[in-house]
């Protein structure tokens, strides 16, 4: 029964008091917009890269990513681009306002730049996503000029070895007769020596005299001839292969030159701060990004509502607190010895 008395007097309490709640709602709101409008509005802008590491053994490929977020945020990268875009910002100011999301077992990165100049971060994050861009293909491509070597040695040892074995198998092909000739007389063959001269009507003396010549193929030839043509082959395809080798290793080299010169001569952005991505890089694919038209602070439809709420609490509390000060002994003491 008493706690409902209480709780009555509170609500009395409130409502004698509505006044001076509204009114503390209303400023504290009008303060709210004033602050809002008033601090300078802060953009985002934010920009994809996708790793394309296809199943194709000649692509470029790219597995670790970690070191992603420490390059972007190297002084290294940070000053270039102060540089090239002329911005009056500080390397610390910078690497404050941008975020570098790596997430673990993904093909992807994300980077966010914010600041008060929607324009100006947007041509920040294009020139940060180029760079990334730049790093991970030439990475890629060195990886690829790596291996691409390796295989060049060992084709190059594999072409010497076969090389040798065909020289030396030619040479035995060359002393090496196609035929070999054999001869006997009849009277080796007693069987072939009755039938010739029965069919001859001579002697068995007379026509065992006789003597064939006979041609035969030389297997042994044969084996090496065999030999030099599957090593001819050989030599073949290894000589094809060294040249696509050395072809990969010159057009992974020439597309690391074109992408150097091309940092080099800043020359990828354009005056709204748009990137040519398209088809730009084999390992990477980037989503560029665009200048955002919406800040992302203030809130100023939350910043008002936080703020009349805090005036509408703000305004019980006076007025529960003016209502206990009123009925405190203390006070009232206090006024019976002022009376007196």
């Amino acid at each position: 029964m008493q706690e409902e008395k209480k709780l009555k007097e509170i609500i009395l309490v409130i409502l004698d008091a509505k006044k001076l709640i509204i009114l503390s709602t209303v400023l504290c709101m009008l303060l709210g917009v004033i602050i809002s409008y008033s601090i300078k509005p802060t953009f985002e802008v934010s920009t994809n890269i996708m790793i394309n590491n296809q199943d194709d053994k000649e692509q470029p490929v790219l597995k670790d990513l970690s070191p992603i977020g420490d390059y972007v945020k190297s002084k290294f990268v940070i000053l270039k681009m102060i540089k090239e875009l002329n911005l009056n910002y500080s390397a610390e100011y910078i690497s404050s306002n941008l975020l570098v999301e790596v997430p673990k077992d993904a093909n992807q990165i994300k980077l966010k730049v914010t600041g008060q100049d929607a324009g100006l971060i947007t041509k920040m994050a294009n020139y940060l996503a180029d760079e990334v861009g730049a790093y991970l293909e030439i990475s890629a491509r060195l990886n690829m000029i790596s291996s691409y070597q390796k295989r060049l040695i060992d084709a190059e040892d594999n072409l010497k070895v076969s090389n040798s074995e065909l020289s030396e198998a030619t040479k035995q092909l060359q002393g090496t007769q196609e035929k070999l000739l054999t001869e006997k007389s009849l009277s080796d063959d007693p069987y072939l020596q009755s039938v010739v001269a029965e069919a001859t009507s001579g002697s068995n003396k007379k026509v065992g005299a006789l003597q064939l010549r006979n041609e035969e193929i030389n297997p042994l030839y044969t084996s090496l001839k065999t030999k030099v043509a599957d090593l001819t082959i050989m030599v073949s395809r290894i000589q094809s292969d060294k040249q696509v080798i050395e072809e990969r290793i010159a057009s992974n080299q020439n597309k690391i030159d074109e992408i150097q010169k091309s940092i080099a001569s800043n020359n990828n952005q354009s005056n709204d701060g748009l990137v040519n991505f398209v088809n730009k890089y084999s390992t990477v694919l980037i989503t560029p990004a665009i200048e955002p038209v919406k800040p992302v602070t203030p809130k100023k439809i939350i910043n008002t509502f936080l703020a009349s709420l805090i005036g509408f609490v703000g305004g019980i509390f006076i007025s529960l607190f003016r209502d206990y000060w009123k009925n405190s002994p203390v006070v009232e003491r206090s006024q019976k010895n002022i009376s007196l």
